[in-house]
């Protein structure tokens, strides 16, 4: 697709909902916290093959909704919130956010997450605020 036939095509903005990962690993006989990683996995492939190589220029993640923090244990919170900040930190740090200056945006209830992923989340809008 990048640069190819139908590239002319291309949105200039996906959402990607993250859904399914406790299922799936359900589905595999693991357990919830092993689906979650998968999902993380799979996430940072897609998000570079939509942002680097088809060259899409918005990427939107939900990746967690109130319902989903009431609803879950919280030996799954904490696996999903830990996820999360791994995620953020990376962002802020990784060499390829810089270089492609990309700008990172989180949305929502900011202030009713645990302190470590609040503090991630302005370590990485900080580090990227200047990008976009």
């Amino acid at each position: 697709l990048a640069g190819g036939e139908g590239a002319e095509r291309l949105p200039e903005h996906v959402a990607i909902i993250m859904d399914g990962n406790r299922r799936f690993a359900d589905s595999q006989s693991k357990p919830a916290s092993w689906g979650h990683k998968r999902g993380k996995e799979v996430l940072e492939r897609v998000a570079r093959w939509v942002l680097k190589d088809l060259g899409i220029r918005f990427l939107t993640v939900y990746a967690l909704s109130m319902e989903n923090v009431r609803s879950r244990d919280e030996k799954e919170l904490n696996v999903l919130f830990e996820l999360l900040a791994q995620g953020l930190e990376a962002l802020a740090s990784n060499e390829e956010t810089h270089a492609s200056r990309m700008k990172v945006r989180v949305v929502g209830r900011i202030s009713e997450l645990p302190d470590r992923l609040q503090k991630s989340v302005q370590r990485v809008e900080e580090a990227t605020s200047g990008y976009g």
